[in-house]
C-alpha cells in the first residue's frame, strides 16, 4: 500500500473519532448537569432547591452553605425563614438547631 492510501487510512480514522467523541460527550453532558432556578422573594433572588410536589419550594441564597432557608408555600403565597444555627446545648459536637420565623 502507498502512502496515499495510508494517509486517507488515517483521515477517516480521525473523522470517526472526532465525531464519535462529539456525539458521545453531547448526550452524556445533560445527565451531568444540574441547574437550579430562580425565584424572587421580598426582591431578593433565591435558588429553588426543592419543590415539595404541589405545595411549594425550599429556597437559598446559594446553592450549599445556607445559614437560612426559605419554606414557600405556593397555594397561600406566604412563607417562613428558618434560620440555622449552631447550639451549645446539643450534646454533639457541631449540631445545629433551627429558629422559625413566619413572615406573610
Amino acid at each position: 500500500m502507498s502512502n496515499e492510501k495510508y494517509y486517507q487510512i488515517f483521515m477517516a480514522f480521525i473523522f470517526v473519532y472526532v465525531v464519535v467523541s462529539a456525539f458521545s460527550i453531547g448526550y452524556l453532558r445533560s445527565a451531568f448537569f444540574t441547574g437550579y432556578d430562580i425565584i424572587e422573594v421580598e426582591n431578593r433572588p433565591y435558588y429553588i432547591l426543592v419543590a415539595n410536589g404541589d405545595e411549594g419550594f425550599i429556597l437559598g441564597e446559594n446553592i450549599k452553605h445556607n445559614s437560612h432557608f426559605i419554606f414557600f408555600d405556593r397555594k397561600t403565597l406566604n412563607h417562613y425563614t428558618i434560620h440555622i444555627t449552631p447550639s451549645p446545648y446539643l450534646p454533639y459536637k457541631n449540631q445545629l438547631s433551627a429558629q422559625i420565623y413566619h413572615q406573610e
